[in-house]
């Protein structure tokens, strides 16, 4: 297999995880700008701005929390091959 067809591969298969993803922050900019002004927009606030500091500030804070929840998971997984191997050592 060359590293296209892997890579296509993947980013198809990841698709649908990254449309969820971003609907669901999408989701969240526009439920907290509302919620922000719900009297409207203030003059001399640049609505696009403020949405898109929003969205970097959720992309940014999803990005952070799933990069800890994947170090946790591997510290998990780590600490239990150890124990397992351990265990192997013991038996011997």
């Amino acid at each position: 297999m060359c590293k296209r067809t892997i890579v296509r591969r993947f980013v198809n298969f990841t698709h649908g995880w990254n449309k969820e993803l971003h609907q669901a922050i999408e989701g969240r900019v526009q439920a907290e700008y509302k919620r922000m002004f719900s009297d409207g927009t203030p003059k001399g606030i640049d609505s696009d701005a403020t949405m898109e500091t929003m969205r970097s500030f959720y992309y940014q804070r999803m990005m952070t929390t799933a990069n800890l929840l994947l170090s946790g998971s591997t510290f998990i997984v780590s600490v239990v091959a150890l124990l397992f191997s351990l265990i192997a050592l013991i038996k011997k």
